[in-house]
């Protein structure tokens, strides 16, 4: 669930984006932290961490990626029906 979450904000803005949001020190639009926030924790609930500190940018760009083809499908399912 948190996965397909952040591959929908990385198809809506882009994995640039996305990473740029969850790394960045200060931002203050209140929309942005939100949504950093929101980010974080799909991140810690993908990667199955506590914590994004010592998570390089190598597993962030893994965990926005399909892990198989199975993942993909369902990943389609939900998305089409969303829409």
């Amino acid at each position: 669930m948190a996965k397909s979450a952040l591959r929908r904000v990385v198809r809506e803005k882009g994995e640039a984006y996305v990473l740029e949001i969850v790394t960045a020190t200060t931002l203050k639009d209140s929309e942005l932290i939100k949504l950093r926030d929101q980010l974080i924790i799909d991140f810690q609930k993908t990667l199955k961490v506590d914590s994004l500190e010592g998570v390089d940018m190598g597993m962030l760009l893994t965990a926005l990626q399909a892990e198989n083809p199975l993942e993909r499908i369902a990943f389609r399912k939900a998305n089409s029906q969303a829409a």
